[in-house]
């Protein structure tokens, strides 16, 4: 329900979007590709979080203490932008934007990378599998590593390995 609130305004400006002006099957492929592009995301955290669960909590954890003030800063900051974004929209008009040196450059930046993929799907494509396998791989490891007995250090520098859940 959160996350409603996030994808809601850009799923409804897109298909707002491709439905003006365009056919039917277009307005229908950019509302295909909205869908697979949010599943993909959803999927690709669920399913890390689900095999890596251990290794991404002992990840962040330490960061833990400062998360609270971190997410809040950026949404102060993105919820600041978009009241001013909004407002300066309705009360000066959309063309005004085109003026603001912020607004130019998010849409220079978003503009171009759209631009990027456009024109080398195929890297795209490469860039979005090569972050898969890291992201796999590392997984791995951190499942590999876990499975490893753990060790006790004794006196003298001796080690006793323990029997895996517990001390012995």
């Amino acid at each position: 329900v959160a996350s409603l609130s996030c994808t809601l305004p850009i799923f409804l400006s897109l298909v707002a979007g491709a439905v003006a002006g365009r056919s039917f099957f277009e307005s229908f492929s950019v509302f295909l590709a909205y869908g697979a592009g949010m599943s993909l995301v959803v999927i690709s955290l669920t399913m890390a979080l689900a095999v890596g669960r251990e290794r991404v909590v002992r990840t962040i954890r330490p960061l833990a203490a400062h998360l609270g003030t971190i997410s809040g800063w950026t949404l102060i900051l993105v919820g600041t932008f978009i009241v001013w974004y909004w407002a300066t929209v309705l009360t000066a008009g959309a063309e005004t934007l085109g003026a603001n040196p912020v607004v130019r450059w998010i849409e220079q930046f978003t503009g171009g990378t759209a631009g990027l993929v456009a024109a080398n799907p195929l890297l795209a494509a490469l860039v979005v599998l090569g972050v898969g396998f890291v992201g796999c791989s590392s997984i791995r490891r951190g499942r590999q590593s876990e499975r490893e007995e753990p060790v006790l250090p004794l006196a003298g520098g001796r080690s006793l390995r323990t029997p895996k859940g517990g001390r012995r």
